[in-house]
C-alpha cells in the first residue's frame, strides 16, 4: 500500500510532464505551470544510522518524527538540550540535507526515502486551531493582520481571531506558510523517487511498517502519538460555505490528486450551511 502510492504519484507525474521533466535534477516542469516543482531541501532530514530520509510537512506529525529521528541519532548532549527547551525544529541544522545531498540519496541503490501526508483540509484545520487562533504564534502575528474579514470587508487586527472560512480563503488565495504549504511544493514528489508515502490516517500500523522497512526500529522505539486530532474539529466546517471549500480544493488540487484524497465528505458537512 505505502509503495503503491508512490507508483500512483509517478503515473500522475508522467501524465502531467511537459516533456522536459527533469532539469538538472532540480526542477520539474509540467504543461500546467501551477504544477511545476523545484527541489526544496529545507524539508529533508536524514537519520545518520540507517540513512533513512524523511521529507516532513509541518502539521503532519512533524514534531513526532523529528523527535524520533533525534532519539535514533541518540546524541545525549542534543537530547539534554531538548529537555532544557531547545526548539525541536532546529534538528534540521543537525540532520538536514543540502540539495545535492537529497539528489545523491535519491540515486543511491536501496536508499529509503519517505514522506508523510494527511488530508489537506485536516491539515488546514490543524493549522487554523494551533497557529492562527493562538495569538502568541508567529503565524498569527504574521498572517492575521493580512487576512480579510469577508463580512466587513476590512482586515483583521493583531490578536483578532479570524473565523475559519476567512482563514481558508486566505490560504486558498496563495498566502503561503510552511504550516500549510502544499505537499507537492514542499516535497516535490515528481523529482524525488520516494520509497513510500505514509499517511497520518494509517495510524501506528503505518509507523511500524516504516520503522521495520527502514531499519530505524532497531535503534529506538516509537513513543509518539500519531492520532489525527482534526476529526474533532471537522464540525467547524458546518460554518464554511461550500464555495470556500471548492476554492481550497482548487488551490490544493494536486495534493488531492497525487495523494488520493477526496473532498466529498467535507462538502457534505458544509452542505448544511445556510449562506
Amino acid at each position: 500500500m505505502y509503495e503503491r502510492r508512490v507508483q500512483h504519484i509517478q503515473q500522475i507525474c508522467r501524465q502531467l510532464d511537459e516533456g522536459r521533466g527533469f532539469i538538472s535534477g532540480c526542477k520539474y516542469r509540467s504543461y500546467n505551470a501551477k504544477f511545476n516543482q523545484q527541489l526544496r531541501p529545507s524539508n529533508y532530514i536524514q537519520d545518520p544510522k540507517t540513512g533513512t530520509v524523511l521529507c516532513y510537512n509541518l502539521k503532519v506529525a512533524a514534531t513526532s518524527w523529528m523527535r524520533y529521528f533525534a532519539e535514533v541519532e541518540n546524541n545525549q548532549h542534543y537530547l539534554e538540550s531538548l529537555k532544557r527547551g531547545e526548539k525541536l525544529y532546529k534538528i534540521v541544522d543537525r540532520l538536514g540535507l543540502s540539495q545535492n545531498g537529497v539528489l545523491e540519496k535519491s540515486l543511491e541503490e536501496n536508499s529509503f526515502l519517505f514522506t508523510l501526508v494527511r488530508h489537506p483540509l485536516d491539515r488546514l484545520l490543524s493549522a487554523y486551531s494551533n497557529r492562527i487562533l493562538d495569538t502568541s504564534t508567529d503565524q498569527h502575528k504574521r498572517h492575521v493582520p493580512r487576512m480579510m474579514n469577508q463580512l466587513t470587508g476590512m482586515l483583521y487586527k493583531q490578536d483578532d481571531r479570524p473565523v475559519l472560512a476567512d482563514f481558508l480563503v486566505y490560504a486558498a488565495e496563495g498566502n503561503e506558510d510552511d504550516h500549510w504549504l502544499p505537499y507537492y511544493k514542499a516535497c516535490s514528489p515528481c523529482l524525488v523517487p520516494f520509497t513510500a508515502v505514509l499517511k497520518l490516517e494509517d495510524g501506528i500500523e503505518g509507523v511500524d511498517w516504516v520503522l521495520h522497512k527502514s531499519g530505524m526500529g532497531i535503534h529506538a522505539k516509537w513513543h509518539n502519538d500519531v492520532e489525527n486530532r482534526s476529526n474533532s474539529s471537522r464540525s467547524l466546517l458546518r460554518h464554511v460555505p461550500c464555495t470556500v471549500l471548492e476554492q481550497v480544493y482548487r488551490t490544493y488540487l494536486y495534493d488531492f490528486i497525487l495523494f488520493e484524497y477526496s473532498i466529498s465528505q467535507y462538502l457534505q458537512i458544509s452542505m448544511f450551511t445556510v449562506i
